[in-house]
This record gives structure tokens, sequence and C-alpha cells, in this order.
């Protein structure tokens, strides 16, 4: 038996493949923006001096990066309609089943890098912007953030070729 090396090149070439292919793309940009702008929250939450949120946001990363990422897709698919009925209508469908399950558990993963990076942040950054006069999400959008995005662009990278894969 040879290889045929025609069917192969006409089977990557496939609208099938290459359809799937955008799909997978699509699901994982959609997944990691997503995670990502929810994650900026919950990293600074972490941060909080309010000790019930602070350990709601902690349970919440530690069950979310401790749960395979199976197990809340399913979960997603088959449990959410089962406890919120209009969800059994035709919208429902499992693009969005896996945008909303990845987006959960991206989130959980982000929020700790977010939550690294900012704490890479000094505390002298903080004291002299707010010596300059600025305000609180000032100081964070103006100054925190962006020393924090040196930071996290790489196991943000990291991430999403993650995410890539798991789709």
């Amino acid at each position: 038996m040879s290889f045929d090396f025609r069917i192969f090149v006409e089977a990557l070439a496939s609208t099938a493949l290459l359809r799937g292919a955008l799909i997978t793309i699509l699901l994982a940009a959609a997944v990691q923006t997503a995670s990502f702008l929810l994650s900026l929250p919950v990293a600074s939450g972490l941060f909080s001096p309010k000790r019930p949120l602070r350990l709601t946001l902690k349970l919440y990363v530690w069950f979310f990066r401790a749960a395979p990422l199976l197990l809340i897709l399913l979960f997603t698919w088959n449990g959410l309609p089962q406890i919120f009925p209009a969800l059994r209508s035709r919208w429902f469908n499992p693009f969005l089943a896996a945008f909303i399950a990845m987006t959960i558990a991206g989130v959980a993963y982000n929020a700790e890098i977010m939550r690294s990076a900012l704490a890479s942040v000094g505390t002298g950054q903080r004291e002299a912007a707010a010596a300059l006069g600025l305000h609180r999400f000032q100081i964070f959008f103006l100054v925190v953030l962006p020393q924090a995005m040196r930071v996290a662009m790489p196991p943000l990278m990291n991430e999403f070729i993650s995410t890539l894969k798991a789709t």
C-alpha cells in the first residue's frame, strides 16, 4: 500500500476542514477577548479589602482552574438547559455553549495571570500617580494597567494558544 499524496492534499484543502479551522479560530479569539475583559475586574477584586468579595473570587478562580474543561462544557451544554428551560430554544447552539464554558474557565486562568501582573507593579507607581492628583480609575487605567500588560502579555499569549488547542 502506497501513500497517495493527491488524496491527502484534497482532504487538507476540503471545505469542511477549512470551515472547522475558521470556527476554531473565531471561537478561540472570542473566548480570549471576553475572558480577558472579564478577568480585569476579577483580578482587581482579588486585591479588595472586602473579605467576602476576595474569598468568593478566590473560590471561583480555584474551582474553575481545577475543574476539567470537558466537565464545564458538558455542564454548560447539558445542564444549563435543564436549569433554565428558555435555553432549549434554537439560539442556544453548540458554539454559544462552548463560548460560555470556555469563557468561564478562561476568566479564572486570565484573572490569575492579571492578578500576578498587577501585583508586579510597585506601590510607588500608584503613590506617584496619586500625588499627581489622578483618580483611582485614572491610576489603574493610565499607570498600573499599561505596566501590568507588559508583564501579562507572554502568559496571556500562552493562554490563547491553550484556548486555541482546546477548541
